[in-house]
């Protein structure tokens, strides 16, 4: 495909200038970036004096290997690599310039975690203390690498912080120079310090010299996610005769809350304006409909700071996208359901369709309709609902009375109990008697806080007959256990447990539930499916495109994403809008539930308040609710109560 004439403009004009590059969505910035490396190159310009820089190393090898075919698909000199890994490569070889050994270490996050939680016990070995002194380490984590990002020095950084009282300032303060101190000793980095001490490196004459003398030429992709210190590592290899063309979309910045910055796109061009920096608008799309686009710039529209840009394409018309409203989350996973269904009669390929959420507690309702109907699937952006530690714990319960037999389910309930090891376990599973109930009496006839909890628990669920009120006393236990509430998870496990109940409420009996949930929820890895649906956050799917895409939930606060006061990042929300809406080639449903449960409470919904400011001429509104749902519920209510009685 021959690049049209905004893309030729950037290609031709990185050679003498510095470019900027907004790339609307679909408007094949990949091919700009790859056509500017071979463009440089055929340009005279030695292959090893261009940089690429990217966010994954897929894409880093893509571009460095699309460029190679371009110059004559011989081996490619071009350095493409991710930031970090630019910084890793470059503190071998020169890390001694800022006190760095060349063999050092690198840490992932699990290392980092388990450094941390062995110095929080250090400071604090009382659980108690720990938590008054400490906020979880996953939390301590997110501020080294806040203020690693921002360019703020940890002590000032967490002075900032007003969510911590003075002693807790004290004590996070502490807890970072031990860790510091630590990685000195053990000569380890973690993926934050390759950054920083990359920069701490371009800081020192020497090295800065040589690293802009190699690399004359600085190409930079998705521009609008990088942080404080990934722009300053940039602008210090630019120095004052460098050049570069960074490519970016400024609607797409959806990752401030890994301290992305959408404002260094606009800051690039005021600080290298002098330098006769252009500016290069790309705004034909090659994946959507106009249709799907009209209201994609309608979303944009509502951006208060911008580029100004309007999306097009030389497809025209195209279907208006669908916008539906259902009775609840149930009516509209059921209906997903059977739209899925009829995508497949026709012959459309469960790999042409995306179900696209705002976060992973979405879904659901939906993963379990489509586990029933057998419908292979992927998720991303994190883990199918039942293979969630959590869920397993929870649902291991259900099993131990569903299936006495089942030792597996029997053990890891046992294992949750406190001063229950994997022996004591053991030796009650060993014990004469056809229930764990028995079994445990069967150990001893004094077992325990503990023990007798969970005693008491199975009896009451040999007696109930009635799924949600089965998975109700379930997570209500589940949440009393002191490791429950000690988890850095906790909020996820409260909001998993409520969507349990809700998951429930579909049945009419714990064994059928039981079995859906301990079915394979990754559609069968054994087999190798190449046919399967998508289920995916919107974070996830940035990038990535679908003839057909869904996206669920759509109503204030879920999309819009609000905290329980109504509140939010509102431009943020926008922009995850907005790259949702673009990820379909051909059609778009927007689907949300005019009511949803929070345990016991039904609470009606809005509309998400982005589709309501749009015109409304820009999709087609379609009420799917039931209005004689409400008598129906109250018949249904009227049966459940009969049947429990009957119980």
């Amino acid at each position: 495909m021959k690049l049209n004439k905004p893309q030729r403009a950037a290609v031709e004009a990185c050679v003498e200038s510095n470019v900027v590059v907004i790339a609307g969505a679909g408007s094949g910035k990949t091919r700009v970036l790859t056509h500017a490396a071979a463009h440089l190159v055929n340009s005279g310009v030695d292959p090893r004096n261009i940089l690429l820089l990217t966010f994954t190393n897929r894409a880093a090898g893509e571009m460095r290997d699309r460029a190679g075919q371009m110059i004559g698909g011989k081996k490619n000199p071009i350095w493409a690599s991710t930031f970090h890994s630019f910084g890793a490569r470059i503190l071998r070889k020169s890390g001694a310039w800022v006190g760095l050994d060349s063999d050092f270490t690198i840490l992932d996050q699990s290392d980092v975690g388990s450094i941390l939680t062995a110095i929080r016990k250090e400071l604090y070995p009382s659980k108690e203390a720990a938590n008054n002194m400490l906020p979880k380490t996953a939390e301590i984590a997110d501020t080294i690498s806040a203020s690693c990002s921002l360019l703020i020095p940890y002590p000032k950084y967490i002075e900032e912080q007003e969510q911590y009282h003075e002693g807790m300032k004290k004590a996070l303060v502490q807890v970072y120079q031990l860790y510091e101190e630590h990685k000195r000793k053990c000569s380890q980095l973690d993926f934050d310090d390759l950054l920083y001490y990359t920069f701490r490196l371009l800081g020192e004459k020497e090295p800065r010299v040589q690293l802009r003398k190699r690399f004359r030429y600085l190409l930079v992709d998705e521009f609008q996610d990088t942080n404080v210190i990934q722009a300053r590592i940039l602008y210090r290899l630019i120095g004052k005769r460098n050049h570069f063309m960074v490519v970016g979309d400024d609607a797409q910045t959806i990752y401030t809350w890994r301290y992305a910055r959408h404002t260094n796109l606009f800051e690039i061009v005021e600080r290298y304006e002098e330098r006769g920096t252009q500016l290069v608008k790309m705004e034909q799309n090659y994946r959507s409909t106009q249709a799907i686009l009209n209201l994609a710039n309608a979303f944009q529209d509502q951006m208060e700071k911008q580029f100004q840009k309007v999306l097009w394409t030389e497809t025209k018309g195209g279907r208006l996208p669908e916008v539906r409203k259902y009775d609840d989350q149930r009516a509209e996973a059921q209906a997903i359901l059977q739209e899925i269904r009829s995508h497949q009669a026709s012959d459309v390929p469960l790999d042409d369709i995306a179900v696209l959420y705002r976060t992973n507690r979405c879904p659901t309702l939906l993963e379990i309709e489509l586990l029933r109907a057998k419908i292979p699937y992927k998720k991303y952006g994190g883990l199918n609902f039942n293979e969630t530690a959590h869920i397993k714990d929870m649902v291991a319960h259900l099993r131990a009375v569903t299936n006495p037999k089942d030792a597996q389910a029997c053990f890891r309930a046992l294992k949750l109990c406190s001063k229950v090891g994997i022996v004591t376990a053991q030796k009650i599973i060993g014990q004469a008697g056809t229930k764990l109930t028995e079994r445990i009496y069967a150990y001893s006839d004094a077992p325990g806080p503990a023990l007798t909890a969970l005693k008491e628990l199975l009896g009451s669920l040999e007696y109930t007959k009635d799924p949600v009120a089965a998975v109700s006393r379930v997570t209500k236990y589940y949440l009393d256990l002191p490791a429950t509430k000690a988890s850095d998870k906790l909020e996820r496990i409260e909001a998993d447990c409520a969507a349990l109940v809700e998951v429930a409420a579909g049945y009419k009996d714990v064994r059928s539930l039981v079995n859906d949930l301990t079915l394979n929820t990754d559609s069968d890895k054994k087999k190798k499916e190449k046919d399967h649906l998508t289920l995916s956050t919107v974070h996830s799917a940035k990038g990535l495109e679908w003839p057909v895409v869904f996206i669920i939930h759509c109503f204030d606060g879920r999309l819009p994403k609000l905290n329980m006061e109504g509140e939010g990042d509102i431009e943020e929300e926008l922009r995850v809008a907005y790259v949702a809406v673009t990820r379909p080639h051909r059609k778009l449903v927007i689907t949300y539930p005019g009511t949803i449960r929070r345990y016991k409470d039904t609470i009606p919904t809005q509309m998400c308040r982005f589709l309501t400011e749009a015109d409304d001429g820009l999709y087609e509104f379609q009420d799917k609710t039931d209005p004689y749902k409400v008598y129906r519920e109250r018949q249904q209510r009227q049966y459940l109560h009969r049947r429990r009685f009957r119980y």
